[in-house]
């Protein structure tokens, strides 16, 4: 089987969120990869500027949101402190491999633009 050279660009642009992830942290990137393959999201929207869901969480619903104002989670984890977690990265991954947002935007808007060593092709 063969791919376009655009389905194959595709295919490579979709992987690099996920190939950025497994880099920032490998054990949030799993833990929202089983959120992935789990359809734990419902009541997802997108406006255009964002995108929100809400998360089945281990103990409770969350809800995630990703924009271009930044990003937050309501879990314990992520609420009010700014970090990143796999609800986010979930979403994010989500965002990009349905085409709400380039990968490059999602990370922008999660503020990891600013990894040392961890770059986004163009």
């Amino acid at each position: 089987m063969s791919f376009s050279s655009r389905e194959t660009k595709k295919k490579h642009k979709n992987n690099d969120i996920r190939w950025f992830f497994r880099l920032y942290n490998r054990k949030l990137y799993r833990k929202a990869c089983e959120y992935l393959e789990n359809n734990k999201f419902d009541d997802i929207v997108f406006d255009g500027d964002s995108i929100s869901a809400v998360v089945h969480g281990k103990h409770d619903d969350y809800v995630a949101y990703i924009g271009v104002d930044g990003s937050k989670c309501g879990c314990p984890a992520s609420r009010g402190r700014g970090y990143v977690c796999y609800h986010l990265i979930a979403l994010a991954i989500f965002a990009v491999e349905n085409e709400f947002f380039a990968a490059k935007q999602v990370i922008k808007f999660l503020g990891l633009d600013k990894l040392g060593g961890i770059r986004m092709g163009d």
